[in-house]
């Protein structure tokens, strides 16, 4: 919700619009403590090991807080998705209310809008910027959770899992074409990566310790880009389009480049 300065000569504001304001910046903070709460409990217990009553419990509120905010469990995991991929930087999803017809009860339903990457060195970014964010760890375990439970027709992620799969293997093939070097008798098997990332997350989960997600994605980073058949040079281009904060990662990836081509 965008804010609005009120400035002196329109007046002070009154007591019942600072209380009006006050608890809707309540309620938006309530919401995304709650949207957290349930991405971390997903991605550990995954969507049948929990209930709306242990969640608040977990975080600190009342379970009709909870209700009051997320009536259905389904209903919180599509804005847990909206969260999923925020983080991902990948594809651009967003929780609507679809209106019911013919008697029925509107539905909130996720509309998918499409990738937000329009270069392969976008995406690569993407990636980054996810290596470094606080919540990496539990947006990879979510992919993992996610992708092998919403095999089950009946999850709440089933849909949105079965779209993102395929439009990652689309969009990878559309961004390899693109790419200013690539070699026409060459071609890179864009579906390798697709393959590897989900081999990498999924295995990852059963090594009797959690993986570490920023090493997991520098290393998927590094497989990535030799298949793609980037230089070195192109590789330190890319360093440009890095922001300042996923400089690490960046650096672990040219280090993991280095001595994997070594």
């Amino acid at each position: 919700m965008k804010e609005v300065a009120v400035s002196d000569d329109e007046g002070v504001q009154s007591g019942a619009t600072r209380k009006k304001r006050g608890s809707y910046s309540v309620g938006r903070s309530t919401r995304t403590t709650i949207i957290r709460g349930a991405a971390q409990l997903l991605s550990t217990r995954g969507y049948y090991g929990f209930s709306l009553r242990d969640l608040a419990d977990e975080i600190g509120v009342s379970h009709p807080t909870v209700m009051y905010h997320f009536p259905t469990k389904d209903a919180l995991v599509l804005h847990v998705i909206h969260a999923f991929e925020d983080a991902f930087g990948i594809f651009d999803v967003d929780v609507v209310t679809r209106e019911g017809v013919e008697g029925e009860a509107d539905q909130l339903v996720l509309e998918e809008r499409g990738a937000k990457v329009d270069t392969m060195n976008e995406w690569i970014a993407a990636h980054l910027r996810l290596a470094a964010a606080s919540d990496n760890q539990i947006m990879t375990d979510l992919d993992r959770v996610f992708t092998v439970e919403s095999v089950n027709e009946s999850h709440p992620a089933h849909d949105h899992f079965s779209y993102r799969v395929e439009a990652m293997l689309q969009l990878l093939e559309r961004l390899a074409e693109k790419m200013p070097d690539r070699d026409p008798d060459n071609p890179v098997d864009t579906r390798r990566l697709v393959e590897r990332w989900y081999g990498m997350v999924i295995l990852g989960g059963w090594d009797g310790e959690r993986f570490d997600s920023r090493e997991l994605i520098v290393k998927y980073l590094a497989f990535a880009v030799r298949e793609l058949h980037y230089s070195a040079e192109q590789l330190l281009a890319l360093g440009s389009m890095i922001p300042r904060k996923a400089a690490a990662p960046f650096q672990q990836l040219l280090v993991e480049y280095s001595s994997s081509s070594k």
